[in-house]
């Protein structure tokens, strides 16, 4: 017996990201960005704003023929993902070598896609966010309701990013055979495999990894500051992303009376779990980067010995900004031995799986 089973734009609607990118990219063509702006940026929930412009500019999209073929060519990919029609995966990972750059937040992450953009000569100010950042695509715990579930919407995400991708990156002379495209990818930690498998063998992951008590004082500063009592409070979204973690692993407790640092710890711990068990080390292609000045310069600096036509190498390379780095003092005494503890407890988990947690270059500043 067989089943016609039909699906439309009313089961996949077009993401408000992707018709804004449209739009900015195809039309507009003068949004400048500060994504890599890391000392200055405000952490908020900008999805009101894109949606206003999406809605605000999807008639004049619709017209565009070169954003219609990259609508298609979204749904396309969405549905070669669904299905498993690998042949039509093919020939973008066969092409294509994306560079993931993954971490906690307020790991160094920025920093190394901002000179991963730079050394393939990209104008971080004239790069999307939605292509460089990590908002997009959007991997979260599972959760289903009416009309849409979280592997669905990652699926379409995904399809949409790479037709983004495609689209933005198609005049770039490729290198070694590859069209290279940088991502900040924080929560592909949380679907390692998908993101391998769907980006092909050729991907590449770039993991930053910070102490804890440190990210999470740098997350306190960005987020406001201390809170009252050093009890937990969403301000931002990387707080929102802590919320929403310790709710779908522990239920829907209310955090907010829970310590800061400890709601912090339950986040940071479980980021670095998922890391192994959602089979994203099983990527061929991983390099690990300390949250260490030294470690993050050379990485970036690499970036330029590899990518760059090699008459500029060294004048960009010495555009590189230092990266400073500085002893965060915990708010309380025991923050560090708690710290330490869930350092050494990622590492024996890891260990377990056959894989090195960085415990030295972690552990240099505490």
């Amino acid at each position: 017996m067989a089943i016609e089973i039909r699906l439309t734009d009313q089961h996949l609607p077009v993401s408000p990201a992707f018709i804004d990118f449209l739009y900015q990219f195809l039309i507009k063509k003068t949004r400048k960005n500060h994504w890599h702006n890391q000392q200055s940026e405000a952490l908020r929930n900008e999805s009101e704003a894109v949606f206003k412009n999406a809605v605000a500019h999807v008639e004049e999209v619709s017209k565009n023929p070169v954003a219609q073929q990259t609508i298609n060519r979204g749904y396309d990919l969405t549905l070669s993902i669904m299905f498993g029609a690998l042949e039509r995966l093919e020939s973008m990972q066969s092409s294509k070598k994306f560079i993931l750059v993954v971490g906690c937040p307020r790991s160094g992450g920025s920093y190394l896609t901002k000179h991963l953009f730079m050394s393939i000569n990209k104008d971080i100010e004239m790069t999307p966010g939605v292509i460089a950042h990590d908002g997009f695509p959007d991997p979260v715990p599972f959760s289903i309701q009416k009309s849409n579930n979280a592997h669905t919407t990652l699926t379409r995400h995904m399809g949409e990013y790479i037709a983004m991708a495609e689209l933005f990156f198609s005049q770039d002379t490729p290198r070694n055979g590859f069209t290279i495209i940088p991502k900040k990818s924080t929560k592909s930690a949380y679907y390692g495999a998908f993101f391998n498998d769907v980006l092909g063998k050729n991907a590449e992951i770039i993991l930053t990894i910070r102490h804890p008590v440190a990210s999470c004082i740098s997350t306190l500063e960005k987020s406001g500051g201390p809170t009252k009592d050093n009890k937990f409070k969403v301000r931002s979204n990387i707080e929102s992303w802590i919320d929403r973690d310790i709710k779908f692993l522990s239920g829907d407790q209310d955090n907010e009376k829970q310590d800061y640092f400890d709601c912090y710890l339950k986040y940071w711990e479980n980021y670095h779990y998922s890391i192994v068990t959602s089979g994203l080390l099983a990527n061929k292609n991983v390099q690990m980067v300390p949250f260490l000045s030294d470690h993050l310069y050379n990485m970036a600096a690499g970036f330029y010995e590899r990518f760059s036509d090699s008459e500029q190498t060294g004048s960009r390379q010495t555009a590189i900004d230092d990266f400073i780095t500085d002893k965060k003092q915990p708010l309380q005494s025991d923050w560090v031995s708690k710290g330490n503890e869930a350092v050494a407890r990622v590492a024996s988990m890891w260990k377990s799986f056959g894989h090195e947690f960085p415990v030295e270059g972690v552990l240099e500043n505490y």
